[in-house]
């Protein structure tokens, strides 16, 4: 299954389904216990980490899991340093690195740096947020911490009463990480019972994100009051 994510871009949560989800958790889950040894798995690779706005945890996370597996980091930590400060465009940068680099993480401010960017890059591309469009790696973290912690939700369907229920606690229309999330909380649909949105926002979702929970089987509400739902809800995020 994960053979289907090699050499490939992580853009969106729309890329991924159930069944690949679990598969990551799973290799996930490996290399936290350290099954195989992976401390020289990507010794001769090189990663770019291309945050156009500014970060901590995130910028630490990736370059701190390259350097886990072995590989090396080279970083744009402040736009003000690049070529974009002075009227490169994102598709400049974009074939700059496929000659320094083996992987991109990028974060930028606007929506369509992505797609800017992945215009003439020929290596892969890994969206660490962009705008307020998505954040698909955070939202990946957030379903393996969901998946250890309750792993009977990725298999099968669970009788009525073991199934979840999720409070949201954002606004999926522009909030990047809530909209990830919620993306692919849908792929679990057989064992969450309902959804809760919280948010002040009239229309929460979006166009585009009420367009996807329009089929679904899940209950998905709104509401303002967090401490009368509390009793209800599995999860908070």
């Amino acid at each position: 299954v994960l053979e289907r994510l090699r050499g490939s871009s992580v853009l969106s949560a729309a890329q991924f389904d159930k069944e690949l989800i679990c598969e990551l958790a799973k290799f996930a889950a490996y290399l936290q216990l350290k099954k195989f040894p992976v401390a020289h798995a990507l010794e001769d690779r090189i990663m770019a980490a291309a945050f156009f706005e500014p970060s901590t945890r995130t910028r630490l996370s990736f370059e701190s899991a390259m350097l886990h597996l072995g590989g090396k980091t080279i970083s744009v930590a402040d736009a003000r340093t690049t070529g974009v400060a002075k009227g490169e465009s994102m598709r400049d940068i974009g074939q700059m690195f496929n000659s320094y680099a083996d992987i991109v993480a990028i974060r930028h401010t606007e929506q369509s740096a992505v797609s800017e960017l992945c215009e003439y890059l020929r290596i892969p591309l890994l969206n660490g947020g962009n705008g307020s469009d998505e954040h698909p790696t955070q939202a990946l973290a957030d379903w393996y911490a969901l998946l250890k912690w309750r792993p009977e939700i990725a298999f099968g369907t669970l009788p009525d009463e073991f199934r979840i229920n999720v409070g949201i606690i954002g606004t999926p229309g522009n909030m990047r990480t809530v909209k990830s999330f919620l993306m692919l909380a849908l792929l679990f649909h057989e064992n969450i019972n309902h959804i809760t949105i919280f948010s002040e926002m009239a229309d929460p979702l979006g166009e585009g994100i009420r367009e996807l929970t329009h089929d679904t089987p899940i209950g998905i509400d709104f509401s303002q009051e967090l401490e009368q739902r509390l009793e209800y809800l599995d999860v908070i995020y």
